[in-house]
This record gives C-alpha cells, structure tokens and sequence, in this order.
C-alpha cells in the first residue's frame, strides 16, 4: 500500500490525480475538517479509490457528546439532564445480554469468596 504522508490532495482533481495514477488499491486519507476534502462514499468510489473508511468521525461524535455531558456538571450539578442513552440500551448496544452468557460458562463459584473465572482461576 501506498502512503502520501508529505502530500494532502486538496482538492476533488488532485483525489482524481491519485486514484489515477496508481495501480494499487487506494485509499484517501479523508478526516472531517481535514485539508483533503470530505467527499461521500459515492463519489470516492466513482473517483476510483477502492477502500474509504471514517477514521475519527465516531470520535469527533464521541468527544462532542463527552462535551455536552460533562458541561452539564458545572452550570446544573448533574449529568441527568444530557441527551444519552438509557442503560438498557447502552448494554444492548455493547452487546452485553450475549456476553453475560458467554461468561456464565467460565465462571464457578468457590466454596467462599467471589465468583472467580476458571481462565483467570487456578485452584490451590
């Protein structure tokens, strides 16, 4: 794969100059703000790039919902007025139903104690 640390294309003609002149897969370096221009999947792929992923966009989304919920604190003494998810569905969304099942086959219980994991767990 070949890498442009040295020249960002600024434009749609140079994102065109790029996929163009090479055969190898491609793959623009586009970041939201960035100074390649952020151009929708469609089009990179009409351009001829092979591979367009979004690198920072859920952390760009990330980072302003971290804003908003924590700005609350100072002016409002809480977080419980931030637009979020509930807790069901914060553990919907990471998948949690299925991993406490998963769990639930390495687990045992000692005689005394926690819940220890058999992986993590080796007997005296």
């Amino acid at each position: 794969m070949l890498t442009w640390s040295s020249w960002r294309p600024q434009s749609r003609a140079e994102l065109e100059v790029v996929a163009d002149e090479f055969d190898a897969p491609t793959v623009p370096n586009v970041i939201e703000g960035g100074q390649t221009p952020s151009l929708v999947a469609q089009d990179l792929r009409q351009i001829g790039f092979d591979v367009f992923v979004c690198l920072l966009s859920g952390l760009f989304a990330a980072t302003r919902a971290l804003q908003v919920a924590y700005g609350t604190l100072p002016t409002e003494g809480t977080t419980q007025t931030a637009d979020a998810v509930a807790f069901d569905e914060f553990e919907q969304a990471i998948g949690a139903p299925g991993l406490r099942v998963a769990v639930r086959g390495t687990l045992r219980r000692r005689t005394t104690g926690p819940v220890v994991c058999e992986t993590c767990y080796e007997p005296p």
